[in-house]
């Protein structure tokens, strides 16, 4: 079964709320500008791993998020590596899902199986593993 995984270095961004302006009496939605940034600097990172076109197969994907401990966690609750508070799991994937569309995988529509995980570990990260049952590597 074919695949591709990355690591990309950096402290996962959770998916921001989209904001609301009005210029000239319209009323227009934007993403803000910590989770655009987070997105575009994960395209470009994953887009010079991949070289290749987006796939458009069935995907199954597994996205592991690394955080550092708190630097006041005592040596029992460093023995710990499940990350159990803020930001959320759903809107650390979805800023992933959004930034590779285009780029890794045509559209996210096509995942039909995915896991997520967040943990402690020694720098942070963004674990992303990627399978598909055909050759869709070309």
């Amino acid at each position: 079964m074919p695949s591709f995984q990355a690591i990309i270095e950096g402290v996962p961004v959770a998916k921001g709320r989209p904001r609301m302006s009005s210029f000239g009496g319209f009323a227009r939605a934007y993403t803000p500008a910590k989770t655009r940034h987070a997105e575009e600097d994960l395209a470009f990172a994953v887009k010079g791993l991949w070289g290749k076109e987006p796939l458009s197969v069935p995907l199954r994907v597994n996205i592991v998020f690394t955080f550092c401990h708190p630097k006041s966690a005592s040596k029992k609750d460093r023995l710990d590596t499940r990350h159990i508070k803020r930001p959320d799991a759903d809107n650390l994937a979805k800023t992933v899902l959004d930034s590779l569309n285009g780029v890794l995988w045509s559209d996210d529509s096509i995942i039909w199986q995915m896991s997520i995980s967040k943990r402690y570990g020694a720098s942070p990260s963004t674990s992303i593993a990627v399978e598909w049952a055909v050759d869709a590597s070309k």
